[in-house]
């Protein structure tokens, strides 16, 4: 059971991590986007409890999966095909890494980055060869998945910025 102030919370997030979609620089070259939704899913896992930052990050997939247009190209049940839904995905995996963790902002931070970006590495490969039969080499495939690692990166620095200043408002709020 959760109480009002969770569910309130989680459906913040989610509308956060929605917006955060919109505000994007597109990297056409390789089919991806830039945006600040991973801020925002890194404010969850560094601001809300581990079940709240869950359902936050789950209700938003769920969301774009059932076809409402908050990811950064639209959203729908195709999504699962693409072959950058792992990162997507990887939200999750972060957030539930993120809420168990008992280190400081930055470690979290930084253990989240790198749970979203191999989940996105292993889907994207899983795709490209499984799905799409277009084998890339792992070098090529590498460079297409951590092209935005260093930004990404910074977010997450902005982040334990942002929920340091957060903090003592969310949970006394």
């Amino acid at each position: 059971m959760m109480s009002v102030r969770q569910l309130a919370s989680a459906a913040l997030f989610t509308a956060l991590i929605s917006i955060g979609s919109r505000i994007m620089i597109p990297l056409d070259m390789i089919g991806m986007h830039f945006t600040l939704q991973w801020l925002f899913v890194l404010l969850a896992g560094l601001l809300l409890d581990e079940k709240t930052a869950r359902m936050s990050v789950g209700c938003y997939l769920l969301i774009g999966l059932i076809g409402m247009p908050v990811f950064a190209a639209g959203g729908g049940i195709g999504y699962l095909f693409k072959p950058t839904f792992g990162f997507l995905a990887g939200f999750f995996v972060a957030v539930c890494l993120m809420g168990v963790m008992k280190t400081g902002p930055l470690m979290k931070c930084t253990a989240g980055l790198l749970a979203d970006y191999l989940t996105g590495f292993f889907w994207y490969l899983f795709m490209m060869y499984a799905v799409y039969q277009q084998p890339l080499g792992m070098i090529a495939a590498f460079i297409n998945c951590f092209t935005t690692i260093i930004p990404d990166y910074l977010l997450c620095l902005c982040a334990c910025a942002i929920a340091r200043r957060l903090a003592p408002v969310v949970r006394h709020g």
